[in-house]
């Protein structure tokens, strides 16, 4: 029996297996460097989730630093109007609703509640005498502050015109001196004046130095209202006047809230409380 040897040779690539595991190597620490990188950058991300966390914090917070104060401020102004209002309205029960209506004529004149408040208190209380209705009243009141921002005068300007008009309503008449200063400061509502009436300017001019513009003459212009409306709804909103619309609109909204009233009430109570407990501290002791 023949006996067959058979030889297996395994030739092996000593430097392709070297190359192999240089690769591997190179492999295994690209993935290192990678891991490496990754942890940095979320690190990094989470060091700038944490600014700008703390820059969104800083910012409400100062956001809220401003608006305490503001508010204050105009719930104290809401309040101090309030009073205005119920000292120049015989009706106290409809005092909420006044505030509402002269609200409303301020967003119609595109001027300060305040302003209109003013206003509207003043020749209420020149006008107590003349049976005038509260809807006049307020019809009058829009008429004359969109007249001034119809004329372009100026909040110094309007002041002053609005002074000459509460004393003419006080005296019940329109004299020389006031309808000049009106003249000056307010063309539109002098034209007003002498449309309602039918007249010119010559001839009201000669009434008012005779002192016959009387209160019934002057309220007449009540009854353009409307007119004077459609034309400030022609004129275009200013940056200014929209601004204007959203602090009337913030002064009526707390103005309105009862529970914001309360709120405000009880922390004044408290405050004044605390400050009482404080100053007793300064106090000379007495044996």
């Amino acid at each position: 029996m023949a006996t067959s040897t058979q030889r297996r040779v395994i030739v092996v690539d000593v430097q392709g297996s070297a190359d192999a595991v240089r690769q591997l190597r190179e492999l295994n620490r690209l993935a290192r460097q990678a891991d490496t990188n990754i942890s940095r950058m979320q690190k990094a991300l989470n060091s700038l989730s944490n600014t700008v966390k703390a820059f969104i914090a800083y910012r409400i917070t100062a956001y809220i630093s401003q608006l305490i104060p503001a508010f204050i401020g105009a719930a104290d102004a809401m309040s101090t109007m309030e009073s205005k209002i119920k000292l120049a309205n015989g009706e106290l029960s409809n005092t909420n609703a006044l505030m509402n209506e002269l609200f409303e004529v301020a967003t119609n004149a595109r001027t300060s509640v305040d302003a209109v408040a003013t206003l509207y208190t003043r020749l209420a209380a020149s006008t107590q005498n003349l049976n005038v209705s509260q809807r006049d009243l307020l019809d009058f009141t829009e008429v004359v502050s969109n007249s001034f921002l119809l004329s372009g005068a100026s909040a110094a300007e309007a002041a002053s015109g609005v002074r000459q008009l509460s004393q003419a309503m006080t005296k019940q008449k329109l004299n020389g001196d006031e309808l000049v200063s009106l003249l000056e400061n307010n063309v539109v509502l002098i034209n007003l004046l002498t449309k309602a009436n039918g007249i010119n300017r010559k001839e009201l001019l000669e009434q008012a130095k005779a002192g016959t513009i009387t209160a019934d003459k002057i309220l007449k212009i009540a009854e353009s209202v409307e007119e004077v409306r459609g034309q400030i709804d022609q004129m275009p909103v200013t940056t200014s006047q929209m601004f204007q619309a959203w602090s009337t609109a913030w002064n009526k909204m707390i103005a309105n809230s009862s529970t914001l009233k309360k709120l405000l009430g009880n922390f004044n109570t408290y405050m004044e409380g605390l400050a009482k407990k404080f100053g007793n501290y300064f106090d000379p002791v007495t044996q």
